[in-house]
């Protein structure tokens, strides 16, 4: 079922269930990471010197994580007191932590990566600068992060509202996508 649109761009709307919501407490990045197991996914990171595509072991000065792949995503943060939590969230038939049930999955979404394509693994932008990426990116093209979004209700209101959101991809986006 889509929302209105037929070409590649459109949101689709699947049918409710239930996400699977983890909660760890590792110690560092490395350590949350070895939950994808035998998956390499693409790692988001900020740090104090940086946001950016984490494309080797994560810094020391990491605070917070988030690494996707078309199943799962895991969170990790680094508390100023030194603690961390990770939480990893996908959407499986049987959950084996703290379910999250949800009534409709929007897919489609995407977020735009700050800047354009160099022509090599990166992209730039006057306002960030160059940021490395994990994959090659045209120049002149843009980087697009793929979302489901999970919908729910307001306890209290009864209104639609998005009870989570989901990173499930990394890609350069298609010619027409900024014109969606």
């Amino acid at each position: 079922m889509t929302t209105g649109r037929t070409d590649s761009n459109a949101l689709t709307l699947g049918d409710g269930g239930e996400l699977t919501v983890e909660h760890h407490s590792d110690k560092d990045a490395a350590t949350a990471l070895a939950r994808f197991g035998e998956t390499t996914p693409t790692v988001i990171g900020w740090s104090g010197r940086s946001a950016g595509f984490v494309t080797s072991s994560p810094p020391p000065d990491l605070f917070e994580m988030r690494a996707f792949d078309g199943s799962n995503e895991l969170r990790w943060y680094r508390s100023p007191d030194g603690s961390s939590r990770t939480v990893l969230i996908r959407e499986t038939d049987a959950p084996t932590g703290e379910g999250l049930p949800f009534e409709r999955r929007v897919t489609g979404a995407r977020m735009m990566v700050w800047g354009t394509g160099t022509g090599q693994r990166s992209v730039r932008s006057r306002q960030v600068g160059e940021l490395v990426t994990p994959v090659e990116v045209p120049a002149g093209a843009q980087l697009v992060i793929d979302v489901v979004e999970y919908i729910g209700r307001h306890p209290e209101s009864g209104t639609a509202v998005v009870i989570e959101e989901r990173l499930c991809g990394l890609r350069v986006a298609e010619a027409d996508e900024g014109d969606a």
